[in-house]
């Protein structure tokens, strides 16, 4: 059961954008922020989710959970900008961190651009470490974070 009441919500930052994201697990966590994203470079409800792509993360060295973040959100601006597509919905298949090693394994669905359907609202180039949080709340198993990104 979702415990928040908001999966993320979009926070003023003096000359970028951010959003600050809710989950009941770090997979949720990083499902929510990749929607946040989206949400800031458009109306979600205008993305179809017809079109699957997969994105496969394997990380081999000792990596922050916030470090983590970045690399997965990077990844998606990647296919955006690649692919020319916007996506709405993420589900992370397998999750894994360990000492020296991270693997996410996802389906993220979307279409493809259309100009005369999706207005890009803001043109996010990337997220940054900076104000960059992922936090366990000490009295519960909720986790909580923050992402600027550079638009």
């Amino acid at each position: 059961m979702y415990k928040f009441k908001k999966k993320f919500e979009q926070i003023e930052h003096l000359s970028d954008i951010g959003i600050r994201i809710y989950g009941n697990s770090l997979k949720q966590l990083f499902e929510n922020a990749a929607e946040g994203m989206f949400s800031v470079m458009c109306d979600l409800k205008k993305i179809a989710p017809v079109v699957k792509k997969n994105v496969l993360i394997n990380e081999e060295s000792n990596i922050s959970l916030e470090g983590l973040l970045v690399l997965w959100l990077e990844d998606l601006i990647y296919k955006f900008e690649v692919d020319n597509m916007l996506f709405s919905r993420f589900k992370i298949k397998k999750f894994l961190t360990e000492d020296s090693r991270s693997i996410i394994k996802a389906d993220i669905f979307g279409e493809k651009v259309d100009f005369g359907k999706h207005e890009i609202i803001v043109a996010v180039k990337a997220p940054t470490y900076h104000m960059l949080e992922v936090i366990k709340d000490r009295n519960s198993s909720e986790w909580v974070g923050k992402v600027i990104f550079d638009d």
